[in-house]
């Protein structure tokens, strides 16, 4: 399972299997433990691990479900549009990058 950071980010290494980033319900679940080879991690909850897109690059997958935060939003007219307020992970921005997206909001979000 892949999907965005949805939340300011918690932890400097995410080996602490008691910080969750993930919240549905009563699901909780924590960030990938590590960036290298996370698909093949050997953590005991590996399976239950939100991955980064970032962490499997490179990787071929048959399958991947995908969460969708409240980063990405449909407007009135059913558009998906980035919110920047709700995006929270420093290494997908830069000034110029957030910029745009504040002066765009409403723009269909193409990816």
């Amino acid at each position: 399972m892949l999907g965005g950071l949805v939340e300011p980010w918690k932890q400097a290494d995410g080996k602490d299997p008691l910080i969750t980033h993930w919240h549905e319900g009563n699901i909780k679940r924590r960030w990938n433990s590590t960036q290298e080879n996370w698909i093949n991690s050997e953590d005991a909850d590996a399976e239950e691990q939100i991955g980064s897109v970032f962490a499997v690059q490179g990787n071929d997958l048959n399958k991947v479900g995908v969460l969708v935060g409240n980063d990405l939003q449909v407007d009135a007219q059913g558009r998906l549009f980035g919110n920047p307020e709700n995006f929270h992970n420093v290494n997908g921005s830069s000034p110029k990058t957030m910029k745009a997206l504040k002066m765009h909001k409403s723009l269909p979000y193409l990816c």
